[in-house]
């Protein structure tokens, strides 16, 4: 699967609002490292099971099929980790620690959603027409694409080139040892800014 970017789901204005939102919403280097300080947590959660190297491997390989992750030689600026939590229906959904992350963005605007209180108080006229509808949208922020100049601050762990199956990184070859480092090419859920887009 290919996620959507942004700037294609916001509509008209998109292309200015995501290099807006780029530049404005990242915190200087001083005050994100003062949030990290004042977080005191040096590495985010991952899940013990899927931790293990040769499951972990496979758990990349997985994520980058699907087109959630992708794989870069660059260090990233901030890392992540990743655990699970059962729906209703018994699937798994994964949850991305972003709280190293956050730290490095500006707090989120707010979003107003509709509460049952709210729905309780509406009224209508005799004349008037209420039109309701539902959409669930499956696994809604990891169909979203992060903007690439974002994408550094959602690093995972890594391995090697051979351990991951890669044998090119932005179509040059790379060598069998080569550490690779993936990193968030979605919008994770567990990212403060990722309910508000």
């Amino acid at each position: 699967t290919v996620p959507t970017p942004l700037q294609v789901l916001w509509g008209e204005g998109g292309r200015e609002f995501v290099g807006d939102f780029c530049q404005t919403k990242i915190l200087p280097s001083d005050l994100s490292e003062e949030r990290l300080e004042a977080l005191g947590l040096d590495t985010c959660y991952t899940d013990p099971s899927v931790k293990k190297p040769k499951n972990w491997c496979q758990f990349l390989r997985r994520l980058h099929s699907t087109g959630v992750v992708e794989f870069v030689v660059d260090d990233a600026a901030e890392m992540v980790g990743v655990f699970f939590v059962r729906k209703k229906n018994g699937d798994l959904r994964m949850v991305v620690d972003c709280r190293r992350s956050n730290a490095h963005f500006a707090p989120p605007a707010g979003v107003q959603l509709c509460s049952g209180s709210a729905l309780s108080q509406l009224e209508l006229g005799p004349n008037d027409t209420l039109f309701c509808a539902q959409c669930d949208i499956q696994t809604a922020f990891y169909h979203m694409e992060l903007p690439l100049e974002l994408r550094k601050f959602f690093g995972l762990e890594g391995g090697t080139a051979a351990d991951l199956g890669v044998t090119h990184i932005g179509g040059k070859a790379v060598k069998p040892s080569t550490w690779i480092r993936p990193r968030l090419r979605v919008i994770p859920m567990g990212w403060t800014w990722a309910l508000y887009l």
